[in-house]
């Protein structure tokens, strides 16, 4: 792959992380204007069940590096129709859980007396409390998760693919970071992305095809 075409890749994946965050900040930017009574309560009984596990921190912030992972050594190789598709599967994605975050106002389910590391994370990356439902967390995880299963060929990769995004997945409950709800929202936002990338967008980007199609 010519270094020109490696390099607009790598812009464009910055590029959606750049959106990302741009949204998050926007939605928690606007909860922080809203009055208390405007939030949906999301606690259901189930989560009274799942109990606080400080050190998942471990698996919730290695979110982070698998996507970069990831990024950089799954999607970047993908054929030219099929980055493009992708792009605009999980950019869509993020407008869309970012508009049910603003209609669908909640909190996070934070503890007063959460661990060290995630106190500290929360500080260093101006983490809100309002970017909620859905999780946006589980939502691209998954969604790597999937992308990659088209991708690695390797089958012990693929189930280690798997494991970390339910790990993340889960981690996201057991740190109190979000409701089973926002999980379970972030679960079919994530499916009805992986549907997109699979052949729903074929009208946008006619011609474009999948892995299996491709071998």
């Amino acid at each position: 792959m010519r270094k020109k075409i490696v390099f607009r890749r790598i812009l464009s994946i910055l590029a959606i992380f750049i959106f990302q965050l741009t949204l998050y900040n926007i939605v928690n930017y606007i909860g922080g204007l809203r009055s208390p009574d405007n939030f949906f309560n999301l606690n259901i009984i189930i989560d009274k069940w799942i109990p606080y596990l400080n050190w998942t921190w471990i698996f919730y912030y290695s979110f982070y590096t698998y996507s970069v992972i990831v990024a950089i050594l799954i999607i970047i190789h993908l054929q030219q129709k099929q980055f493009t598709r992708t792009i605009f599967t999980f950019s869509i994605m993020m407008f869309l859980g970012a508009c049910i975050e603003l209609l669908v106002p909640a909190h996070c389910p934070w503890l007063e007396n959460m661990g060290t590391v995630q106190e500290f994370m929360h500080r260093l990356t101006h983490t809100g409390a309002y970017a909620c439902f859905p999780s946006m967390h589980v939502v691209l995880v998954l969604l790597l998760s999937y992308v990659s299963l088209f991708v690695i060929q390797s089958r012990f990769l693929r189930i280690l693919s798997v494991i970390f995004a339910t790990l993340i997945t889960i981690s996201t409950l057991t740190m109190k970071e979000h409701y089973i709800l926002d999980v379970l929202s972030g679960i079919l936002l994530a499916y009805l992305g992986a549907v997109g990338w699979r052949g729903g967008f074929r009208l946008v980007f006619k011609g474009s095809r999948t892995y299996e199609e491709c071998k």
